[in-house]
């Protein structure tokens, strides 16, 4: 159960003046009382400036939140067997450059061989109650322009973004959490209270691989939209004809996510890998004559590569990824389609996708990346 308090502002500040044909500002906020988290607050600042009508400015600033849904706190849990490697060993404590440090911290001593080795601990699955909601700071800077005269209408808007995400909510697997425990700058972080150790060998008992808080996630980037109108000659007596074309996408500048927040030693630099690529866009042109449409759809997703920060190569290789396996090709998707309106309740339509057969980009000898990366996943179809 929620509720909400919220109040909204728009205040009309200038019109129709010399450098200002329209000014206005808006506030809101917004007080949320949940019976499954904390509280929370959020609020959003905007203000919409044309100096003249057909060119606008717009920019926003806010703070939003997210809660948990039913699913990420109350979904049913249940236990699972799984042999772990514990980092703290003697025989993996060289893995990272805290290892020592915080296994020594936990209370294990130098040297120690885990006598659970090759046995099954418990791992605990499912949601949490005990999470809390996600927060992010974000912020928008944009342009529009307007033109419209009697044939024909052009619009065009361009919008700067920028996200900065905290306290997101993330569910990591078993192996991940013990040995984030003891790689983070020390043992007060969210992974160790996951890990129970029995108190007089101090073996691995369990893990709770839960949903929990601490993530840390910023991107930023510049959307694009472009739309185009024109009058045009009918295909049939009598009729008008209409031409209208659209492109719409995103140049991504950021993709940064860090899986324990604040440990800049965990940040992953995802934007250029599959499945943020630099430049994504859609493009889209229908032609109408009185019951006739014609319409040409083309997708774009640019090239991307698996890791852009590859681990370091074992050795005796060059590189931990061969060159063809950590590159994806960038892909261009067609479709075309006709429909014909034959009366009050009936359409013919056909149409083809993916018209020259684009095939997904394949990563090395191991996979497919269509799902991963938004690519088409059939290949021509009709």
């Amino acid at each position: 159960n929620v509720k909400d308090y919220y109040a909204e502002f728009l205040v009309p500040v200038l019109a129709d003046m010399p450098g200002a044909q329209m000014l206005d500002v808006e506030a809101a906020v917004r007080y949320s009382d949940y019976d499954s988290v904390d509280s929370t607050t959020t609020w959003r600042l905007a203000a919409n400036w044309a100096p003249v009508e057909s060119f606008r400015v717009r920019a926003t600033r806010s703070k939003n939140v997210r809660a948990p849904n039913l699913f990420e706190l109350n979904s049913a849990q249940s236990t699972l067997l799984s042999n772990l490697t514990d980092p703290c060993d003697d025989n993996a404590i060289a893995g990272g450059p805290n290892r020592v440090a915080n296994c020594a911290a936990l209370g294990i001593p130098a040297g120690w061989d885990d006598p659970r080795a090759g046995f099954s601990s418990n791992i605990l699955i499912g949601g949490n109650p005990d999470l809390e909601a996600e927060t992010s700071n974000s912020w928008t800077l944009g342009v529009v322009f307007n033109s419209t005269n009697v044939k024909s209408n052009f619009r065009a808007a361009v919008d700067y973004w920028n996200i900065d995400l905290d306290e997101a909510i993330s569910e990591t697997d078993p192996t991940t959490i013990i040995n984030n425990c003891v790689d983070a700058p020390d043992i007060n972080n969210a992974f160790c209270a996951l890990v129970t150790r029995d108190a007089e060998n101090y073996s691995i008992i369990s893990v709770k691989s839960t949903k929990i808080n601490v993530s840390e996630l910023f991107a930023e980037g510049v959307d694009f939209e472009f739309s185009y109108y024109h009058d045009m000659p009918g295909l049939f007596e009598g009729d008008d004809g209409g031409l209208s074309i659209g492109l719409n996408g995103t140049y991504l500048l950021a993709n940064e996510l860090t899986p324990i927040q604040g440990d800049s030693n965990t940040l992953d630099i995802r934007d250029g890998e599959l499945g943020y690529p630099e430049w994504r866009f859609n493009f889209r042109a229908d032609y109408t004559s009185g019951p006739l449409s014609l319409t040409w759809s083309l997708r774009y997703i640019d090239s991307t590569v698996v890791d852009t920060t590859p681990p370091e190569a074992p050795p005796g290789f060059s590189s931990y990824y061969p060159a063809e396996y950590n590159h994806f090709d960038s892909a261009m998707y067609n479709d075309l389609s006709a429909a014909y309106w034959l009366g009050e309740h009936f359409e013919l339509s056909a149409g083809v996708n993916n018209v020259f057969d684009e095939e997904p980009p394949i990563e090395g000898r191991f996979y497919t990346a269509a799902a991963a990366g938004g690519f088409d996943q059939i290949g021509r179809f009709y």
